[in-house]
């Protein structure tokens, strides 16, 4: 390991104790602690197993989207955060008022927060390039963002069977912690179950043009208890 990774190693360490809200009466300088090392983390690929993370107490629900209505996009990177980061995605529509909060440890959260707002940019530069690139109405956005969410979860379950054997246990643990303490802290969630996307004739083609792309996005992110994203890149042009 590198001095200058040492260095980073340490900075995350303490950047985690100052972000222990339990022991840190600041809320706002604590968030920022965790955010920064999230950023950090993610710069230098540093995996959670090389720090030592929050105290498993140490969970939060945090609004990320509060609006009158939804976009497009939103439902397919919701199911991304939901399955694969560690947090459960919680959606309310009342009076009139649209809300997107995300439940998890609160390394997990900012973690997953950035991957919201980076997915939300990433899909809609991808959309954009897909409709001038082939001329399409907006018709075709819904089976290319379907498309575009396929192709992503394929990648990441890859990336998952991948990972090492101490690496899939930790997933299992942080996945059962997080189903118990929202149970406790929050009640019973309803599921919302999404119908299947039936797509055919020229739907198919964008849907399938969709799914490559998706593919090709990587996202930089960490193992276990804090998985961390600091920006999504396309690996290769789309045309």
């Amino acid at each position: 390991m590198s001095e200058g990774r040492d260095k980073v190693l340490e900075r995350v360490r303490k950047l985690m104790q100052l972000g222990d809200r339990s022991k840190n009466p600041s809320r706002a300088e604590a968030e920022s602690a965790l955010r920064r090392a999230a950023e950090l983390m993610a710069k230098w690929n540093i995996e959670s197993h090389e720090v030592e993370g929050p105290a498993p107490g140490d969970y939060c629900l945090e609004v990320v989207v509060n609006r009158a209505g939804r976009v497009p996009e939103e439902r397919w990177i919701a199911s991304i955060l939901d399955q694969f980061f560690f947090v459960k995605v919680i959606v309310e529509d009342r009076k009139g008022r649209h809300r997107l909060m995300l439940y998890g440890t609160e390394v997990n959260v900012l973690a997953a927060e950035l991957v919201w707002h980076l997915l939300l940019r990433t899909f809609r530069d991808l959309w954009a390039d897909h409709r001038r690139g082939y001329g399409v109405g907006r018709r075709a956005q819904r089976p290319f963002y379907v498309g575009l969410a396929e192709g992503l979860s394929n990648r990441l379950r890859r990336e998952r069977a991948a990972a090492r054997p101490s690496d899939g246990f930790a997933l299992v643990r942080v996945a059962e912690d997080l189903a118990l303490r929202l149970r406790e802290d929050l009640g019973p969630i309803k599921e919302r179950c999404s119908r299947p996307i039936e797509v055919n004739g020229e739907d198919a083609i964008t849907f399938m043009l969709g799914e490559r792309a998706g593919r090709k996005i990587a996202l930089r992110r960490g193992v276990g208890r804090g998985p961390v994203a600091a920006r999504a890149v396309v690996q290769a042009p789309l045309f």
